[in-house]
């Protein structure tokens, strides 16, 4: 048995969830004739619950809903039963129904002491086939035999020898570490009965402000920010800082930057947790600064954003609104051709040196383009998507926001035109709906308070001598 003392050594967040049909089940008998009953999974259990081990136990078979598993240990054969032979698809069919119910990306460590690697590819496999997506999780190339369940150190040697070289998995421990531990610090300094007086203020002063169905992410967003203020010391914060700095200082780590798009390489960039800092989607929530609509309108306004100033909504001193348009730019987007064979971006138009450029290429004959062509491309994607891009202060370009289109080989952004802008009333100003456009994503704060303040200089700028045109 693991002995309390060894209870420090169990350093992972989140829970172990044991996957097996045989709790305590009956099986051969002894030599009076009698069942005998297979413990193990009952052994197991206490005695990592004794080990300090937040252990969870499931059949595969009743409806369950999981929270923050991070271990599964994972018992192929789910129906004993069932005569199936292990070269064949469907031996891992009800290991993979069971994985696929686990959400997260939980290390699996299957339960047997001769599970070999050819195995552990065929789950896969066959987990990709049925689910109809890789899995998300990481399995072990090593298996573990039921009764050696208890022994915490074999278990934890196992997990590290699985995560060894997925730096995403430490890092997410690590971060989850820190964060509860700051969660428990949150909930004793904040959500208290003498504080209650508090906190009902605090609700009440987000309903007068951002609106009753905003309320629940105004609230969210709220704790969180205080949240934030327990997570910067402790011992789990300090091995997390510590990750990061080991990263930080890595010299041979790739670097996406802008000007490298359009290389050698096609391979697609995952930039889902920079759009997600970003921006989030406002379902049924009021219309708010920063909401952005795809548009029914003409190219060169696809896009539309909300401009009024937070206050004038929160005060409800909007009877209309003010929204900018924008449409999307790009290596791809700027080389885009129309039915006649010249480029047909906005920005094309709305660019002045750009502009007379295209205009004296479209004068050659079809035959004498191809250079000049090649240099107009040239010169957009310099200008506006390259690492030093200058342009005018006309052009806001908002990016991360086609996260699942961005590759080395074309980057997409959005680009809003300063100048084009307009005052609008048909609205639905409960769940945010102008007239038949679909609004995408908000941009957040404090994104949204950059663009604004960025709006207001281009303003104030206009008609100021020694100030270029903003045409250029």
């Amino acid at each position: 048995m693991a002995p309390e003392s060894e209870a420090h050594v169990w350093r992972f967040p989140g829970k172990v969830l044991i996957v097996d049909d045989e709790y305590g089940r009956k099986g051969d008998t002894d030599e009076a004739g009698d069942e005998e009953e297979d413990n193990a999974v009952i052994e197991a259990v206490s005695q990592l619950v004794q080990a300090g081990v937040p252990i969870e136990y499931w059949n595969a078979k009743s409806d369950r809903r999981f929270l923050n598993v991070r271990i599964v240990l994972l018992d192929l054969v789910l129906q004993k039963g069932k005569h199936l032979k292990e070269d064949e698809d469907d031996f891992y069919f009800d290991a993979v129904d069971a994985l696929k119910k686990i959400p997260g990306k939980p290390v699996v460590i299957v339960l047997s002491s001769v599970v070999s690697k050819e195995k552990v590819k065929q789950l896969a496999k066959v987990y990709e086939h049925r689910v109809g997506q890789k899995f998300q999780g990481i399995f072990s190339q090593e298996g573990m035999p039921k009764g050696d369940l208890e022994d915490t150190r074999k278990l934890l040697g196992l997990i590290e020898s699985a995560v060894k070289g997925y730096e995403s998995v430490e890092l997410s421990s690590l971060w989850e570490s820190a964060l509860d531990s700051a969660k428990d610090r949150l909930i004793e300094e904040v959500f208290s009965e003498e504080k209650l007086p508090t906190i009902r203020a605090l609700i009440e002063l987000l309903d007068d402000e951002a609106g009753r169905n905003s309320l629940g992410r105004e609230f969210m967003n709220t704790i969180l920010r205080i949240l934030t203020r327990f997570t910067k010391d402790g011992d789990a914060f300090e091995k997390m800082n510590d990750k990061l700095k080991a990263i930080a200082s890595e010299t041979t780590r790739a670097r996406v930057v802008l000007d490298e798009i359009g290389g050698a390489s096609t391979g697609r960039l995952h930039y889902a947790p920079l759009s997600l800092i970003m921006y989030y989607n406002p379902e049924n929530e009021r219309i708010w600064t920063g909401d952005i609509y795809q548009t029914t309108k003409e190219l060169g306004r696809q896009y539309a954003m909300v401009m009024t100033p937070v206050c004038d909504f929160a005060q409800d001193k909007t009877q209309k609104i003010m929204i900018c348009y924008g449409f999307r730019i790009g290596k791809k987007e700027f080389g885009h051709r129309n039915e006649f064979g010249s480029f047909d971006n906005p920005i094309y138009a709305k660019d002045k040196k750009l502009k007379e450029r295209l205009d004296a290429l479209l004068a050659l004959q079809p035959e004498n383009r191809t250079r000049i062509e090649e240099e107009l491309l040239n010169s957009a994607i310099k200008k506006y998507l390259s690492k030093d891009a200058v342009h005018s202060e006309r052009f806001y370009k908002l990016a991360h926001f086609f996260p699942d289109e961005a590759s080395t080989e074309n980057f997409p952004m959005l680009c809003f035109d300063f100048q084009d802008v307009e005052s609008i009333s048909d609205i639905s100003w409960s769940d945010g709906r102008i007239s038949d456009w679909n609004r995408v994503r908000r941009l957040d704060s404090p994104y949204a308070d950059l663009l604004l303040q960025e709006f207001g200089v281009y303003l104030s700028r206009l008609g100021v001598l020694g100030i270029g045109s903003p045409m250029e």
